[in-house]
Order: C-alpha cells, then structure tokens, then sequence
C-alpha cells in the first residue's frame, strides 16, 4: 500500500551523520536493509492519501518561508510491522510545536 507523508531532510551534516549511523548498524549489528530510498528525515504525518493539488502549493510556499530550526533527539524506538523501522525518539520543544501548529 502506498501512502503519502510530509517529511523534513535533514541538512547535509547531519544526514551524513545519519547514513554512518546506518552504516556502523550494519556492519556491527548485522543489521540488513537498514537503508531505504528515502533520505535521512523526520517525518511530519502520513495518511493513506493527500489532495496533492492543493496540499503542494501551500506546503512549498511555507516550507520556503519558514527559518531552520534545531530538533533534538533521545533514545531509539521501532515501528515494528512487515518492515521495521528503528528511530529516533524527538523532543517536541516550543520550536518544534510552533512549527508543527
């Protein structure tokens, strides 16, 4: 089943960080499969179906307009099911709320 999301990328330092992460759990750990298509991200929300014609306008025109900001993690957690995703806990802080409102 395919499902639509809106994610943030994480900026190229920190998603480098990420893919060695992937790397050493691999290599370590055993861990197979660990990368995806996807690029290192936190994601937003996802549901089974946007109406991207009039989702995306909008949603470029804020993702333009808004300022960087910090996000920062604690702890791993697994969204278990057919394929696993291991994460990283965030930290919902004043700036992160404010954006996701």
């Amino acid at each position: 089943m395919e499902v639509n999301g809106i994610a943030s990328l994480l900026d190229d330092l920190y998603a480098t960080r990420v893919v060695g992460l992937w790397k050493l759990l691999e290599s370590r750990c055993g861990l197979r499969g660990i990368h995806t298509e996807l690029p290192p991200h936190f994601t937003w929300q996802v549901v089974d179906h946007y109406d991207m014609t009039r989702l995306e306008p909008a949603l470029r025109a804020y993702a333009w307009a808004a300022r960087n900001f910090t996000v920062r993690a604690t702890g791993l957690g697994v969204f278990t099911g057919r394929n696993p995703v291991i994460y990283l806990h965030i930290i919902k802080d004043a700036a992160l709320l404010h954006f996701h409102e």
